[in-house]
């Protein structure tokens, strides 16, 4: 059967040397001008590329006659005369030489070129596939990634047309925000664009301008309110209060940097023992936190620092912005002037420390974020440094009174100050006195003596702008941005807003106790026993002050859009019948933040006293 098939066999003895080879074989070999005679080798059989390769035949004998192998196998190539490419596969088997019946080996010759040559095909046909799969895999990758983008996109889109809805659709107060100087502007729009306003709103214009009145607040704000719909007296009279200069004050919310803060502290001559326990994980990943989210918790913030918030956070804010560096600020004694601003902040329910460091918190997000104050232009370092440390003393030393009542008792303060804005300069001009304290302040010293003056002139218009009554005179960015920061727990998430209210209804509720106590006419929205308290007055004051601030501030830096969504979905809670603020009892256990008690990061330092007209109410 071998002799006569068409596969070429040949058959060899242990030394490779031909046996026996059949007719088809003889005659294939003979074609390509290899005569297949006796003393013919498996060496000469095979060749590759017309080279033989003994290395190659006693591989095989090795593998058939020494290992035994069942049998083995290998594929040559070489050229024809032709000149065509050849692929040849060889194989081997154990079988018996017929004659001499001694051990032989039996080799088969096959054609395999054809096969060889899809197989390449096929190779590269797979690469191409596998390159397109690839291609499509990161085409794929890309589209999912707009995708995600797009929805994020739309749902962003379909929660600020949520919004705009139900502000549209809110029962509104009948209140005209526009301000004189808005209505001259309108009216010079329409001539720009080609429109004739009517002779009656020319003469009002005239008027307004001529009538001396503030031209950045609303027109007869207080007549307004007084007759609007949808404000009850008592709210209307408290709003009048906050916003209008006459009748008083009402004054509304308003290496690692922390380990360079522990050891600036433990530097200082003045320092006693530091304990490092507060720097542990969860304070470190807090104040990470607090560099970039709208949704901060400084509650949290405050029991993770041991009631040292204001401290923890202004120090790692200023450390990380690269500005003690740039502007040559001490660092022992910026950690102490910081100690001694927040041992400066008393245990009132709201004006607090941990007040100051949730607006010092909100203040940097409006400098540092995408499309914020960071990308308008005029963010120099001692600008940013001014800012921060606004933030920080906005309401240093507050006795947890408003400005009317310090006016109307005629407290010292009111009248140092002329009855302008006397919380407002005493918490700037104590912070500034602090500044340049012997033992801690003076972490300035080494700075330029213009940027001193621009960092001081800074922190008074900041500071002072804070007052309510300043709110429709705001025209510096940073003044509004710090604004914005004082009313940040109105864009706070709901249960931190809640809180805040709370703390805030409480230090109102003291306060209408001490003017009950002393027969005076209790302020709007501080009797606890004849008013639902703040919670009133919300929707009002976000439809009049909060709303119109923060979409005004989100229009000029977008960056800002997050917090009036947040104002917006407090807003709503508030407008749908929120539940009532609890806790109508005198109590002042919210937010209380002693200033007796132990801190890693405190010092032994002595705060000026409270002067006597304040520590008499």
């Amino acid at each position: 059967m071998q002799l006569y098939s068409p596969t070429h066999s040949f058959m060899f003895n242990e030394q490779g040397q031909l046996l026996h080879a059949n007719e088809a074989a003889v005659c294939k070999w003979r074609l390509q001008g290899i005569e297949i005679l006796k003393g013919f080798t498996l060496t000469q059989l095979l060749r590759l590329e017309g080279t033989e390769l003994p290395e190659a035949a006693a591989a095989a004998c090795n593998a058939i006659f020494d290992e035994q192998q069942p049998s083995h196998r290998i594929t040559l190539s070489h050229c024809t005369s032709s000149g065509a490419r050849q692929h040849t596969l060889y194989e081997m088997w154990p079988a018996q030489d017929p004659v001499h019946r001694a051990p032989a080996m039996l080799v088969t010759a096959l054609d395999v070129t054809g096969q060889q040559e899809l197989a390449v095909e096929l190779e590269e046909a797979k690469e191409q596939l596998q390159r397109r799969a690839t291609n499509l895999e990161l085409k794929m990758d890309h589209v999912t990634e707009q995708k995600d983008r797009l929805e994020k996109s739309h749902i962003a889109l379909e929660v600020r047309l949520q919004q705009a809805l139900q502000l549209h659709l809110a029962p509104k107060t009948t209140l005209d925000p526009q301000s004189p100087a808005d209505k001259c502007v309108q009216l010079l729009d329409a001539l720009l664009e080609g429109s004739m306003p009517s002779i009656l709103d020319i003469v009002q214009s005239r008027n307004l301008l001529l009538s001396g009145m503030d031209l950045r607040a609303p027109v007869n704000l207080d007549t307004q309110l007084r007759t609007s719909a949808g404000l009850s007296t008592d709210v209307a009279q408290a709003m009048a209060e906050l916003l209008q200069e006459t009748g008083g004050a009402f004054t509304q919310q308003r290496p690692h940097p922390l380990r360079a803060f522990e050891a600036s502290l433990s530097a200082s001559r003045t320092s006693r023992s530091i304990s490092t326990r507060a720097l542990a994980t969860r304070l470190g990943s807090l104040v990470s936190v607090a560099e970039h989210s709208w949704s901060f918790d400084v509650f949290e913030l405050a029991e993770a620092s041991n009631d040292s918030p204001l401290s923890v956070l202004a120090f790692y804010l200023i450390k990380r912005a690269g500005l003690i560096e740039e502007l040559s600020l001490r660092e022992d004694r910026l950690a102490l002037f910081l100690q001694r601003i927040e041992a400066g902040y008393s245990g009132n329910p709201y004006h607090n420390r941990s007040h100051a460091a949730a607006v010092l918190q909100m203040m940097h997000l409006l400098i540092t974020s995408n499309e914020g104050l960071g990308e308008s232009g005029i963010m120099e370092p001692v600008t940013v440094l001014s800012a921060y440390l606004a933030a920080a003393c906005h309401d240093f030393r507050h006795p947890g009174l408003t400005n009317d009542f310090l006016i109307r008792t005629e407290d010292k303060l009111a009248i140092s100050y002329n009855d302008s804005s006397p919380l407002e300069n005493y918490h700037v001009s104590s912070a500034w006195m602090e500044m340049h304290n012997d033992s801690s302040g003076c972490f300035h010293e080494n700075m330029q003596t213009d940027d001193k003056h621009a960092m001081r002139s800074s922190i008074i218009e900041l500071v002072l702008g804070t007052d309510m009554k300043k709110h429709f005179q705001l025209l510096n960015l940073f003044s509004i941005a710090l604004k914005a920061a004082d009313l940040g727990h109105l864009a706070s998430p709901l249960h931190v807003h809640k809180r805040w209210t709370r703390c805030l209804e409480t230090e109102f509720f003291k306060q209408g106790d001490i003017e009950r106590e002393r027969g005076m006419a209790i302020s709007a929205l501080m009797d606890r026993h004849n008013c639902a308290g703040i919670t009133k007055s919300q929707v009002g004051f976000f439809e009049i002050v909060a709303l119109p601030l923060f979409t005004d501030l989100a229009r000029t830096f977008p960056g800002s859009q997050p917090m009036l969504e947040h104002a917006t979905r407090n807003y709503t809670y508030w407008r749908d019948g929120g539940v009532s603020v609890e806790s109508r009892a005198p109590s002042h256990e919210a937010v209380r933040v002693p200033c007796d008690l132990p801190t890693p990061f405190r010092i032994p330092v002595t705060v000026e006293e409270t002067p006597a007209g304040m520590a008499d109410q």
